[in-house]
């Protein structure tokens, strides 16, 4: 058991109850503010308070970066990186695709450990330094996932693609991706949520992840916790401002289906 684990466990149990608080509000009507890509509910302000006074009171020598506040600026040289709500415009339409996560990055911008929740499936994954962990309502504590739970190679047949709220809609590069993928896979999802992806890809129900132009507060967890499934990030060739030192454009897949995925991309990192 790493040294990392108590607070994983902490923060595992904090982001059930954050995503237990978004689950209910799916039901509820919502406060919204803001303009396409920068659209803010009462529920991404009510899931960032819940959760920076979580970590507060669990960590309170650490900075916390979040989406929906201003920096809690402690002086030390590790800090949170916080996204309370990943997938807001799904939210306001009424989409139950959202997520929730949670990072602990070193000054050198290594990520320590990771959380993220599902709100609607009621369940979390974490990772610490080499493993990864589920966890549910129905309790039990963190459990390290068995390698029979890791993604398995199966081939690229079902796919989510991802644009970042930086890119227009129109852009080139994102309309070229989807109109060539999904003429060579069975299924391109476009969740408009990197969280909702991954619990997807830990599920079995996504074989791959292809980003353009995502710099979100949610990076840092995605990574650590898809690298630690056995999906490592494959850097992009469309330059951008990336997020929290990862890349601006990227693909996610098992290292068996990677050669398969650049060919239907046409990336050639």
């Amino acid at each position: 058991m790493s040294q990392a684990q108590p607070v994983l466990s902490s923060v595992a149990d904090l982001m059930l109850l954050v995503g237990e608080h978004i689950r209910r509000s799916l039901a509820t009507q919502l406060h919204v503010r803001g303009s396409d890509g920068t659209v803010v509910t009462n529920v991404d302000l009510e899931a960032d308070a819940m959760i920076r006074r979580g970590l507060e009171a669990l960590t309170p020598a650490v900075t916390i970066f979040t989406e929906e506040a201003s920096p809690r600026l402690t002086g030390s040289d590790s800090r949170w990186v916080v996204d309370p709500v990943d997938g807001t415009q799904n939210l306001v339409i009424g989409l139950p695709l959202v997520g929730s996560s949670v990072a602990l990055m070193d000054k050198e911008g290594h990520c320590l450990l990771a959380v993220a929740a599902d709100p609607v499936g009621g369940r979390v994954l974490a990772a610490d330094s080499d493993t990864v962990y589920s966890q549910s309502w129905a309790g039990g504590g963190l459990k390290p996932l068995t390698p029979d739970e890791l993604p398995r190679a199966e081939g690229v047949r079902r796919l989510a693609l991802l644009r970042g709220n930086s890119l227009a809609r129109a852009d080139a590069e994102f309309s070229r991706l989807n109109q060539q993928l999904s003429l060579r896979v069975s299924r391109v999802l476009q969740t408009r949520s990197p969280i909702v992806d991954l619990f997807l890809l830990a599920n079995g129900g996504l074989d791959a992840l292809v980003c353009l132009g995502c710099d979100g507060f949610e990076m840092p967890a995605v990574v650590h916790l898809a690298q630690r499934l056995g999906l490592p990030l494959t850097p992009g060739p469309i330059d951008g401002e990336g997020a929290w030192g990862h890349p601006f454009s990227y693909l996610i897949c098992h290292p068996a289906n990677r050669k398969e995925l650049v060919e239907l991309t046409g990336w050639r990192p």
